[in-house]
């Protein structure tokens, strides 16, 4: 499943900052993705994630997972 153009947006104004997301699924502890509405520009960081996994998402150069939520940002103030 691509995540959709809406669930960007919401992250997007969640987290103040355009075109990023923070993502959660079951194999992808936490990642942030940078980049366009369905398209990864760059990971930049990594909570835990397989190698395998990793590769997976920069070949195809699209977000394909599955059951993802967007949560807010971690860091509050």
């Amino acid at each position: 499943m691509l995540v959709p153009i809406p669930t960007w947006t919401a992250a997007t104004r969640t987290l103040g900052t355009p075109n990023l997301a923070f993502l959660i699924e079951p194999p992808v502890l936490g990642a942030i993705f940078i980049g366009t509405f369905g398209r990864i520009l760059a990971i930049q960081s990594l909570a835990s994630i397989g190698t395998e996994h990793l590769n997976q998402l920069s070949d195809a150069g699209i977000i394909v997972l599955a059951t993802t939520r967007v949560r807010q940002s971690l860091h509050r103030t």
